[in-house]
């Protein structure tokens, strides 16, 4: 798998839509936020994941992003390409080692997502999809144009393992297990 950050070259890997899903193993997200206290951290140590490894919102000290998340907090970053426009429900593997390790910020092409874009939820202890927000509705993406988007993820508690993200353009669809296989991808070129 190629990085899918921005190379000196302005070529990055990007993940393509089939069938209305993009199916991403966490481990190809980049990092375009880091602190030198908090960061996304790939490991391998818990069981059950899927790919190569996850990522952990680590340290796991019990601290909280507040309102300032989009410059304070550690962030993930992955771009994917959609021919099929509309409205895309986002899940997410993870694993939350307590209530105060279950979630993250989402935004949509560098913003936050308008409304409650703070997915949570997720089982402690176990390897679980999750798509509910704070208020109890669903992650949802709205992509009106065809081509390249990002997908941003920002830390809110750490501790939270993330094992691989989903998006799908089916309402009714519900993974189960390590859910759908990891999409394809392909290089293209970007300006730098």
């Amino acid at each position: 798998m190629d990085d899918v950050r921005v190379a000196e070259t302005g070529v990055i890997s990007v993940f393509i839509e089939s069938g209305g899903q993009v199916a991403i193993e966490a481990e190809h997200f980049s990092q375009p936020i880091t602190l030198p206290h908090h960061l996304w951290l790939s490991q391998t140590i818990l069981s059950g994941y899927t790919g190569s490894g996850y990522l952990t919102a680590s340290p796991d000290v019990d601290l909280r992003f507040g309102e300032s998340y989009t410059t304070t907090s550690p962030a993930l970053a992955v771009t994917f390409q959609v021919n099929l426009t509309g409205t895309y429900y986002l899940w997410l593997r993870g694993y939350a080692p307590n209530a105060a390790g279950d979630s993250l910020y989402v935004g949509l092409d560098g913003p936050p997502l308008s409304g409650d874009n703070r997915l949570t939820g997720f089982a402690p202890g176990a390897w679980s999809w999750d798509n509910k927000t704070m208020s109890g509705g669903r992650v949802v993406l709205e992509i009106d144009e065809p081509g390249l988007h990002t997908l941003y993820l920002w830390m809110r508690e750490d501790g939270l393992r993330l094992d691989r993200a989903l998006l799908t353009s089916d309402k009714t669809y519900i993974p189960v297990g390590n859910g759908p296989t990891e999409s394809d991808t392909r290089r293209v070129g970007v300006e730098p």
